[in-house]
């Protein structure tokens, strides 16, 4: 549940908001690949496209085939240049 809202928060442009939600869930499950992502994507919002790929990258280790977490880490890799 606060790896969701932290992403519709993310979608509003709370962007503190979002990123509390995606600690708090990474917190109760460190390795829960929703939450990865939501702070991947709060990572990314605030511009720190190298903590989110790294997010990104250790949740596709978890999940290869996850499909919203590939998405996200395309976005992060185009912000970047790649």
């Amino acid at each position: 549940l606060l790896a969701e809202r932290s992403l519709a928060r993310s979608a509003r442009g709370d962007r503190a908001g979002a990123a509390k939600d995606a600690d708090a869930a990474l917190k109760l499950a460190p390795d829960y690949v929703p939450a990865l992502r939501a702070r991947a994507e709060a990572h990314a919002d605030h511009g720190e496209l190298k903590a989110a790929l790294d997010l990104c990258n250790r949740a596709l280790k978890l999940e290869p085939a996850h499909a919203a977490m590939l998405a996200t880490r395309s976005r992060v890799q185009l912000e970047r240049g790649e």
